[in-house]
């Protein structure tokens, strides 16, 4: 059963975009690097230096695609004052092995210790999760101590996604598939939650039910009233690169 379940998941929740290589890139402050994950499967990602910054901002996208795409909106939060390692979860890009839940955290816990080998400590490592991002984002912060953590769009958990998609039949095999909600009372840093009003992907009561749930009394929870979900970085009732910013430096 958790195999037919683990397979439902994946086809449900993931839409990667594999390549074998991406466009040159220019910058020298931009390097492709690989990590090795505690299960042997090595993901790449692009880590963005910032010389005069001693924080680092890990950046989980969302579940199209691939890293490459987000590159211009890691160089906006490079220039924030932040290192920027952007990672492809396996089975995208040119990461290898195929997209899963659990291969989804085991990614992300790679990103962790591999910034964390680098020199930066707990109180300087910052995460960004957006969409099907931020399970990876809560899952982290769940378990270790971060600086903040920022949460566009997110999802409380696979129950009510399954729900939302019209797939009410596996509502009783998705109960604890990526579930941010039973999560959320282990977070214990700040937390910046931003969700668009007219979200039909995440709706917006998924964010608002995460957000309640959260311990943790330094939290935020900022709705973009004019947005849906891909469009909220641009909305024109917040200010949302702004908020961002002022988030992590408070």
């Amino acid at each position: 059963m958790g195999g037919c379940r683990d397979y439902l998941v994946e086809k449900l929740a993931f839409l990667p975009e594999k390549v074998d290589s991406y466009p040159t890139i220019a910058a020298t402050d931009i390097e492709e690097i690989w990590i090795t994950t505690q299960d042997d499967i090595n993901i790449h990602g692009f880590y963005l230096r910032n010389n005069h910054s001693d924080r680092v901002l890990l950046f989980f996208h969302g579940n199209a695609g691939n890293a490459y795409s987000r590159l211009p909106n890691a160089l906006l939060l490079r220039n924030m004052g932040f290192n920027v390692l952007l990672i492809d979860y396996r089975g995208y890009g040119k990461s290898e092995g195929s997209p899963s839940e659990q291969g989804l955290y085991l990614d992300a816990h790679a990103a962790y210790l591999f910034m964390h080998n680098k020199g930066f400590e707990q109180s300087n490592i910052y995460l960004y999760g957006r969409s099907i991002g931020s399970t990876a984002a809560v899952e982290l912060a769940s378990r270790n101590k971060v600086a903040g953590v920022v949460l566009i769009a997110p999802l409380s958990s696979g129950r009510d996604m399954a729900k939302q998609m019209g797939f009410g039949w596996f509502d009783w095999l998705a109960k604890d598939v990526f579930d941010n909600l039973a999560k959320a009372k282990d977070i214990e840093s700040p937390v910046l939650i931003l969700h668009g009003q007219y979200d039909q992907v995440v709706p917006l009561a998924q964010g608002q039910l995460l957000f309640d749930a959260i311990a943790h009394k330094n939290k935020e929870f900022i709705i973009a009233g004019d947005s849906g979900h891909n469009d909220i970085s641009n909305s024109k009732e917040i200010d949302f690169w702004s908020l961002i910013k002022d988030f992590y430096d408070s």
